[in-house]
Order: structure tokens, then C-alpha cells, then sequence
């Protein structure tokens, strides 16, 4: 892990958030004044489970993913892409981080101290608004996955699986997939032999196209389908 100081200002940035927009240049200045740039390798650790939530997280390129941690088995919740904020749902509670992160690709994170993106919240009400229309978006999301992997039979959870990576990651019903099988299995909750044996079904039906990393979505309608009816 490597870390830069404030090499880019956000008011630079291309891949700043349009959260950003509600706030003056003075609230911007403040908020930019605590922020840090994060290098993290493909599979290091960001957070901990359990520990202190002092920063809000803003990934700035990369793949994440959030997970609750067990004896047994960890359970992801949810997987963050470039544009996207982590920790905004403890924003207003002095606690620690419920999850943890972990990168699945290198990736850039900018840190952000909570404390002052607490005192901009609540000086400035449609900053506030915001945040609470991006919770509000998480906690959907959240519910919608683990209706996905408790109440969905295999191929289910592999459908949502690549339609949501598709949409939400790689942005594109073609693309070159940068996440191992064990990813993959990892965040449908099944084990990698069933994983292999339903992408070759997959590929067999014609619903997609995966040779070596390109993968390719065939048919959003009949996945779309299986998605929903598990």
C-alpha cells in the first residue's frame, strides 16, 4: 500500500462525485483540506471489520468489496466500483466500521476525515439530502442481494451475479473480466465447482460468450429472467 497526499484536487478530478456539486467552493476547500489518496494492491485488506470509522471512503478507480466476516464463512454485501462512496451509512454515528473492505483489483481510494463530512452535512441541507438519497439507494441494493442469495437457487444467483457486474462494473455486455473464478463464486455464494459447471451450462444454452477473460452477455432477457425466477 502507497500512499499520496492531495496530488489531484478534487475540483480536478474526473471521476469526482457529483455529491461534490452541492457544496460551496469554501465547503469544498474544507472537505478537500482532510482528504488523502490511497494506493491498495489487488487483494489487500482497506478495513477491518470492528474498527474505528474515522474516514468516509471515495473509490476513485478499482474494484471493492464489502463483506461481513464469520467463523465459518464471509458474507459480501455489497461490491463498490470507481464513483462510488463506502462508509456513508455510518456517517452520523460515532461507531465502528460494521464490514469490512477488501480490493479486487488495484485500486485507488480517496479518504475523507467523517468528521468533516459531518459538519458539512449538517451546515448544508441539500448536501444532507443527498447523502440520504445515496444511503437510501445502498440499503435497497443491500436488500436486493441478500433476497438474491437466500432466496434463489444456483442459477439465480449467477444470473444476477453477471447482469449486475455488467451494469454496475464493467458497464458493458462486453468486457474483459478482471475478477477470478474464486471472485465469482465468492460473490454468489457458491462453490467454484458449481460455479464452472454453471457458466459451461451458460455458454451451452447461449446466454453468454467466455473465452478465456472476455466474457460476453448473449441473452439480458432470458438471464433476466432466470434472475428473477431463481
Amino acid at each position: 500500500m502507497t500512499e499520496a497526499l492531495n496530488s489531484l484536487k478534487c475540483t480536478q478530478c474526473m471521476t469526482r462525485s457529483k455529491l461534490f456539486d452541492k457544496l460551496s467552493d469554501e465547503e469544498q476547500s474544507l472537505l478537500a483540506a482532510s482528504r488523502s489518496e490511497v494506493h491498495f494492491k489487488k487483494g489487500e485488506t482497506i478495513t477491518k471489520q470492528g474498527a474505528l470509522a474515522s474516514q468516509i471512503m471515495y473509490v476513485r478507480s478499482g474494484i471493492v468489496k464489502i463483506y461481513l466476516e464469520s467463523e465459518e464463512k464471509n458474507l459480501i454485501i455489497g461490491i463498490k466500483t470507481s464513483g462510488h462512496f463506502v462508509g456513508l451509512s455510518i456517517l452520523f454515528s460515532n461507531a465502528t466500521f460494521p464490514f469490512s473492505i477488501a480490493t479486487y483489483s488495484d485500486t485507488e481510494i480517496c479518504m475523507f476525515d467523517i468528521h468533516k463530512f459531518r459538519q458539512l452535512a449538517r451546515q448544508n441541507a441539500a448536501f444532507a439530502s443527498k447523502i440520504i438519497h445515496l444511503q437510501n439507494n445502498m440499503i435497497m441494493r443491500r436488500s436486493e442481494r441478500l433476497e438474491c442469495l437466500t432466496m434463489r437457487k444456483l442459477p439465480g444467483r449467477l444470473a444476477s451475479m453477471l447482469l449486475c457486474i455488467s451494469k454496475r462494473v464493467y458497464r458493458d455486455t462486453e468486457f474483459e473480466l478482471g475478477l477470478s473464478r474464486k471472485d465469482l463464486a465468492e460473490i454468489s455464494m457458491m462453490s467454484i465447482e458449481s460455479l464452472s459447471r454453471l457458466l459451461t451450462d451458460f455458454k451451452k444454452e447461449n446466454l453468454i460468450e467466455l473465452s478465456g477473460k472476455q466474457m460476453k452477455l448473449l441473452n439480458l432477457q432470458r438471464l433476466q429472467m432466470i434472475s428473477k425466477n431463481g
